[in-house]
């Protein structure tokens, strides 16, 4: 297994490749005739529009997530790994204050190992000048109640729904993409929800469009994006640093699907994805302390299951119209491979899952889906419709019965806070959502 090496400079130089037997170097630019890469610059100046004005530090954590997501996408773990999955990746970068954040290199490296299932190593060098034009706490924005993640999938948009019915309703909502479907479908559904409270809600969208140029990392290119999330939570701290009044970032994700249990013996890991898991989110909230950042993220949906997110919606009328513009899908573009257009598989474990929740809330789901019948992806024993269906039939096959032994099966996600109320809790969203599952299953 060959070490790749990704050395961030804030210089216009091209990208140069050192190779060696061990390693390979990768230096890269973060700048480009004076103006900052990978979209920076553009979310800078539509955050100064909205008169958001991050900090430096927080401007360090975002090109640190850059330089993560840019290793993660474009680094092959078939053609670079021994083992088909774990590569090994170091990360250099330029920071401001140097001390505090080469005092958290080994936490960084431990919550990606633990994200992407990769050995990372992230080192830190000393930053000539500060690249941000930081405001003083007075001087920043205090016109927003509440920031949150918004994907635009069903959960981001209840927790919006939730929000705005619950009188909170001047929100900043910040999103990434480098894809032109989620993007546009996520536009559609933000734009339903504007019209709605039009009257009586102010909803700010601020977004990070990434895309690497096609030179970036002489390499293959990586679809599992495992870190992912690393870069929209550091992108979710950069705008939310803009104000002086949010110290919360909020990531809405239903309680089971955090957790993600391994279906099979072989997802376990990091195979499974842990976006959310409370572990990763947790190893976080260490960081952030420790590097002094006056904040923290949070799941507010931790200990419910999607169904019951969608049971008590507070504006379920909306929910249902936007129902089939949400995107849960895990790959919505690959209905194209059958000549449509981008939309639900139907047969994903998150299209599962919605599905489940849909039905156990009792709302007629008008979402369209590749395929649709469970009777055909049963029929279909050698197709790939099939996979996650069977899994979950396995799954429930062999449930633990009990609170007691399902706390211990969750530990199989990976660590989790030693609480015994908390696991309890925990073990009984797990529960809950695979009845979900069940019950739904069985309707076919």
């Amino acid at each position: 297994m060959k070490e790749h090496k990704l050395i961030g400079r804030y210089t216009d130089t091209k990208i140069q490749n050192i190779k060696s037997d061990e390693k390979v170097c990768h230096y890269i630019p973060l700048l480009e005739e004076g103006d900052l890469l990978f979209g920076v610059k553009n979310l800078i100046k539509l955050m100064h529009d909205h008169g958001l004005y991050p900090t430096e530090r927080s401007f360090d954590m975002l090109m640190l997530s850059l330089l993560v997501y840019l290793a993660d996408t474009r680094i092959s773990r078939y053609h670079h790994s021994d083992d088909s999955w774990t590569r090994y990746i170091s990360i250099e970068i330029p920071v401001w204050d140097y001390e505090s954040w080469e005092a958290c290199e080994k936490d960084f490296g431990r919550m990606l190992q633990f994200l992407t299932g990769d050995i990372w190593q992230i080192s830190f060098v000393q930053k000539d000048e500060k690249s941000c034009s930081e405001k003083s706490e007075e001087e920043r924005s205090s016109a927003y109640e509440q920031v949150s993640l918004f994907s635009g999938g069903m959960d981001s948009l209840i927790y919006v729904l939730d929000s705005l019915e619950s009188g909170r309703e001047k929100m900043l909502l910040i999103s990434h993409a480098n894809d032109s479907t989620i993007k546009n479908k996520r536009t559609d559904v933000l734009k339903g929800v504007v019209d709605f409270y039009k009257d009586r809600s102010v909803i700010t969208s601020v977004d990070l469009w990434t895309k690497f140029k096609g030179n970036c990392l002489e390499s293959f290119d990586e679809n599992s994006t495992r870190s992912r999330s690393f870069l929209f939570i550091a992108l979710g701290l950069f705008v939310m640093s803009g104000t002086s009044n949010l110290k919360t970032l909020f990531v809405p994700e239903n309680g089971f699907i955090a957790m993600n249990v391994p279906l099979e013996a072989v997802r376990v890991g990091s195979h499974s994805t842990r976006t959310t898991h409370p572990f990763y989110f947790d190893g976080w909230n260490k960081i952030l302390a420790s590097l002094g950042f006056d904040m923290a993220i949070e799941n507010p949906y931790w200990a419910k299951t999607k169904g019951e997110m969608v049971q008590e919606c507070k504006n379920k009328s909306l929910l249902k119209t936007l129902l089939d513009t949400a995107i849960s899908c895990s790959s919505p573009s690959k209905s194209r491979w059958k000549g449509k257009s981008a939309q639900h598989c139907g047969y994903c474990y998150p299209c599962l899952i919605r599905r489940a929740a849909l039905h156990s809330a009792g709302v007629i789901d008008s979402t369209r889906y590749l395929e649709e019948s469970l009777s055909i992806m049963r029929d279909q024993r050698d197709g790939a419709s099939s996979i996650n269906l069977r899994s979950i039939e396995y799954q429930l096959s062999k449930l633990p019965k009990g609170v007691e032994l399902t706390k211990a099966y969750i530990l199989k996600t990976g660590p989790l806070l030693q609480n015994e109320e908390y696991l309890a809790q925990l073990a009984q969203v797990y529960q809950r959502g695979m009845q979900e599952l069940h019950n739904f299953i069985r309707s076919f």
